[in-house]
């Protein structure tokens, strides 16, 4: 049987697997797309949508992934769509093709949904509804059902089988149509004074066969030849409710390039000027403070998502007082910053190296993004980034370096339109055209004999 071909924009593939996991999505009416992080779960889906092109697409996902979603099919997409990305008292955008919403807003406008009739919905983290009696998984039980549906979890199973319940019966209410049918055959329970509990799984094989059918999983150790060493990730966040802090920032920041433009020079500011400029630039220090502080519930809710995938995550950021709160909500972390003893900070190595229930590092660019070892994770948060881009860089190279045994994902975390996300487009920017001159076929180098 040949297989199909895949349409992609000029200048981006599909790695093998990928291609194959969009083939599993596109010859069923409802699927899960297990893979584990870094695989490319996103990238698979937005394929499906180049090879079927439905009409109308509703894709589900955490708050955090909104924005990153609408990026990945701005780079993917074949076809420019109509993108809507509603928010919680904003009107339906029913002219749209494909509509982006997050979890916990969806209830709202499932009246809307329904009329609206997509042809697809895409669930994705589709973990958020393992719980039956959340609302989340209340809302996403009423859309419509005679539509094709697609599960994307690094997580199927978090503990037990019965959590899996939920996202096969989101798939399919007539296989899966009883809970209690399912936790008596799948899962082992005892009984405690709190009433059943269960302690275990059973007839996994027979599950396995079950599931087989809709579930497609692959771990990075299965597709390891295939990935890049190491693959980065712009998360660009809404800045719904940080808008203040945001603006505040980028304020300052105006303000005092704005001086160092009359100055005449930005290395050295005329007398005049140079109180202003002292008090503008602790004016935007304060300001980019201010703005990470504000950013802390969502790094600390994307952290808790990563580790519902992953063994561990390492996460760095530029303030100490966010370092600070990050330890505060995760006590047993591994933990450097510049108030670290020297001698402490390799003691702290070793324990996220080597405890299996130390599942978190957290330091400051500057203290931890040189010289340590941190390989017992392959995922690394930047919840907050350096103006240098070379330190940036070595931070995420803790991970990726000697002792790695897989691919490393790094994801920065930026507020839309803020100071760190138009520094970090013009950073990538600059990479990209280093990139193009030093792998030139054709350079300087070669002309002057050298390899």
């Amino acid at each position: 049987m040949t297989e199909p071909l895949i349409p992609v924009p000029p200048g981006l593939a599909y790695l093998p697997f990928q291609h194959a996991g969009i083939c599993f999505l596109a010859t069923r009416k409802a699927s899960l797309l297990g893979d584990e992080m870094g695989i490319g779960k996103t990238i698979q889906a937005i394929g499906y949508l180049n090879l079927r092109q439905p009409n109308r697409v509703l894709i589900v996902c955490p708050a955090s992934l909104r924005q990153n979603w609408a990026n990945e099919l701005g780079k993917w997409l074949v076809t420019a769509k109509k993108i809507s990305l509603p928010k919680s008292k904003s009107p339906f955008d029913y002219q749209a093709e494909i509509v982006i919403i997050n979890y916990d807003i969806l209830w709202r406008f499932t009246a809307e949904i329904t009329f609206w009739k997509p042809d697809l919905i895409i669930a994705d983290e589709a973990h958020y509804i393992k719980s039956l009696k959340s609302r989340r998984s209340k809302a996403a039980m009423v859309l419509p059902d005679d539509c094709t549906r697609i599960a994307l979890t690094g997580t199927p199973i978090m503990n037990w089988p019965d959590e899996m319940y939920s996202l096969l019966k989101w798939l399919d209410k007539k296989q899966w149509r009883n809970k209690e049918a399912f936790v008596k055959r799948y899962c082992t329970s005892v009984q405690t004074r709190w009433g059943m509990k269960i302690v275990g799984a059973k007839n996994t094989d027979e599950l396995k066969r079950s599931v087989s059918n809709l579930m497609l999983r692959r771990t990075k150790a299965d597709v390891l030849p295939q990935l890049p060493e190491k693959r980065v990730q712009v998360l660009e966040i809404e800045a719904e409710g940080l808008e203040k802090e945001r603006d505040q920032e980028m304020a300052a920041f105006f303000a005092l390039d704005a001086c160092k433009v009359h100055s005449g020079s930005t290395e050295s500011i005329v007398p005049a000027l140079a109180q202003e400029f002292i008090r503008l630039k602790g004016a935007l220090a304060t300001a980019r403070k201010n703005l990470a502080i504000a950013k802390l519930p969502i790094i600390k809710l994307h952290l808790e998502n990563v580790l519902e995938q992953e063994d561990k995550v390492v996460c760095f950021v530029h303030h100490k007082d966010v370092a600070f709160a990050l330890k505060s909500h995760w006590p047993d972390c591994a933990y450097i910053t510049g108030d670290t003893p020297g001698d402490r900070r390799q003691e702290q190595v070793n324990k996220f190296q080597n405890d299996p229930n130390c599942r978190i590092f957290v330091g400051t660019i500057a203290a931890a993004g040189v010289g340590l070892t941190l390989t017992a994770a392959s995922v690394v948060v930047m919840g907050e980034i350096d103006w240098t881009p070379g330190m940036n860089e070595q931070a995420i190279d803790r991970l990726h370096r000697i002792g790695q045994k897989s691919a490393v994902t790094a994801q920065y975390m930026v507020i839309e339109n803020s100071l760190d996300a138009r520094i970090l487009k013009r950073m990538t920017a600059k990479k990209t055209a280093q990139e193009a001159i030093l792998n030139a076929k054709d350079n300087s180098n070669s002309k002057l004999g050298m390899p």
